[in-house]
């Protein structure tokens, strides 16, 4: 797993966040889980982990925009991601941070061409209560999001 030390990248995450305009923690997750119990009435579970991707992607491949314009306006040299595992730090590090204030690192796949993010503190699950067994990935909308950023840099 990646170091937990303060990297470029992390920095520059503390700093857009620190900068950024808020909303209520509160009101996103409570939002964001009305808008899930809303597609549960109308579909199935893994339809609607299948919906969350899809708006996550959505909103990725304009996000992007505004990871690139605040990353250039805090930094006077702003990472430039060569290779894959650069680009997985940044949106560990920075990305996550910049929109979610969450706290993230990234691993190398084994036996694969890829990274895993893993979210120490996710926002959206922090008043959440799932029923077991329940086969609902609640938090695709992010894996949606990396996925329309990263479609929309060309990776």
């Amino acid at each position: 797993m990646s170091s937990s030390k303060a990297t470029p990248a992390s920095r520059l995450g503390d700093l857009a966040w620190s900068k950024s305009p808020r909303t209520s923690s509160e009101l996103f997750t409570l939002t964001y889980g009305s808008l899930v119990t809303f597609l549960l009435t109308l579909h199935p579970p893994s339809v609607v982990s299948a919906k969350l991707f899809s708006i996550g992607e959505s909103i990725g491949s304009r996000l992007i925009d505004d990871y690139l314009s605040k990353t250039r306006q805090l930094s006077s040299s702003p990472p430039q991601c060569s290779s894959f595992g650069m680009t997985a730090e940044a949106v560990s590090k920075t990305g996550m941070k910049m929109f979610l204030n969450a706290t993230a690192t990234h691993e190398a796949l084994p036996d694969a061409d890829g990274y895993e993010i893993h979210i120490k503190n996710n926002p959206l699950t922090s008043h959440l209560e799932l029923p077991p067994g329940m086969p609902l990935v609640y938090s695709n909308v992010i894996g949606g999001c990396v996925q329309g950023c990263l479609k929309s840099a060309g990776w």
